[in-house]
């Protein structure tokens, strides 16, 4: 084999290689930056494949190629539990009072757990920590410190995520024990680097370590269920209650009265929901033990709706739940701007949660998602919504039993 067919070779192996990156990507579609990362792939795939057709392949092409680097991502992504988020994009301010954006790797355990993955010479890593870098380039202790500042004011569930730095090559035993002194969860072989008289005598120096205690603990897939994720937090003692919540449990709808075929399509295909998804086991399991409170323009809304839509036995759902709620003065989201889906009475439903730092029962996902596009993540338990339905049935059939 010539050079010219062994450099060829070469490329053919990173261009097989990144195609089945994005075969391992194809079961993480729903996930958010999935897409993302998949066209940084193809990009990459784009250019080693322009290349080839030139006839101008040199080591250089390939040595500044990120396969490698995805390569690495998406190992992680596959053994990450419940991932949410790919390269998900985060605001901060940092010490000098400037507004910075950092860009998380992977979000993983339902937002709890933050990964960088680096795959970087651990040589190369351990000199930049100690000043011996070009002109600008960030350490990875800038890193850690960039990722935890931002991670303090990105809170989940009103904590922090727990901030993972994930070293696919390894990384030397003293720079290890610094970023965990920081607090951050550092995942790989230990290597004591500075024995090392070259990089390629760096595998006869691995201290035989892949000591992360978190990196052993896995949660079980649990289908994205809310109620297992509140089963986690036995910490989580009051929540609060959204309109949509409170309609939805004591909606005919989830009580019993699914079998209904209604005339009005989104009360059809709701019922329709019900009887695959019941929502009413997921409500009870997740207030069960814990205090509720819900805000005062929440509260007079469902007031409202009941006296208006509510059938007979739903009102009296509502009057005997409501007994239960602590009803606790409106407070207005911090820092939201009203606009398409930020509504007035949405902002204070869950400001009010914001406020007595509480988890928000809701269906209402359009809020959700406009409020991060403001780069606002809010403390949610989504559910599906369910509509009032008792009146209807007047005016609807029961659905064949199925036999």
């Amino acid at each position: 084999m010539d050079v010219t067919d062994d450099i060829r070779n070469k490329f053919e192996l990173k261009i097989q290689s990144g195609n089945e990156l994005l075969t391992s990507l194809s079961s993480f579609q729903g996930v958010p930056g999935i897409m993302k990362l998949q066209k940084k792939i193809k990009q990459e795939l784009l250019f080693l494949n322009k290349v080839i057709a030139s006839e101008n392949m040199k080591n250089e092409h390939l040595l500044s190629s990120n396969i490698h680097h995805f390569s690495s991502l998406v190992a992680c992504i596959l053994h990450s539990t419940n991932v949410v988020a790919v390269l998900e994009t985060l605001s901060y301010v940092n010490e000098n009072d400037i507004r910075c954006k950092l860009c998380v790797d992977i979000v993983a355990e339902k937002g709890h757990r933050w990964i960088k993955v680096i795959a970087r010479n651990p040589k190369a890593l351990s000199q930049a920590s100690v000043g011996d870098a070009e002109y600008g380039q960030k350490s990875i202790i800038d890193h850690g410190i960039e990722y935890l500042t931002c991670a303090r004011q990105n809170l989940h569930l009103f904590e922090p995520p727990q901030v993972c730095f994930n070293f696919t090559n390894g990384i030397c035993v003293q720079l290890a024990n610094e970023l965990s002194g920081m607090g951050i969860d550092v995942i790989g072989s230990r290597i004591n680097i500075f024995n090392a008289r070259s990089d390629d005598s760096l595998g006869n120096n691995l201290v035989n370590e892949e000591d992360s205690v978190s990196n052993r603990l896995c949660y079980p897939d649990d289908n994205n269920s809310t109620t297992n994720l509140m089963k986690r937090f036995d910490c989580i003692k009051k929540i609060n209650l959204d309109v949509t919540t409170l309609i939805a449990y004591v909606s005919s709808l989830t009580n019993g009265g699914e079998n209904w075929s209604f005339k009005e399509p989104l009360l059809n295909q709701q019922a329709v929901w019900e009887r695959e998804r019941p929502v009413k086991p997921i409500l009870a399991e997740i207030l069960e033990g814990r205090e509720y409170i819900c805000c005062r323009t929440a509260y007079n809304e469902f007031l409202e709706i009941m006296r208006v839509l509510g059938g007979p036995s739903e009102k009296a759902r509502a009057d005997e739940f409501l007994k239960k709620v602590q009803i606790v003065e409106d407070t207005p989201f911090p820092g939201l701007k009203l606009c398409g889906k930020i509504k007035q009475r949405s902002s204070l439903i869950f400001g009010t949660g914001h406020h007595h730092k509480v988890v928000t029962v809701t269906a209402n996902k359009g809020f959700l998602r406009a409020a991060k596009l403001q780069g606002v993540n809010i403390a949610a338990f989504v559910h599906e919504s369910r509509a009032l339905t008792e009146i209807k049935q007047e005016s609807s059939s029961l659905v064949q039993a199925q036999s």
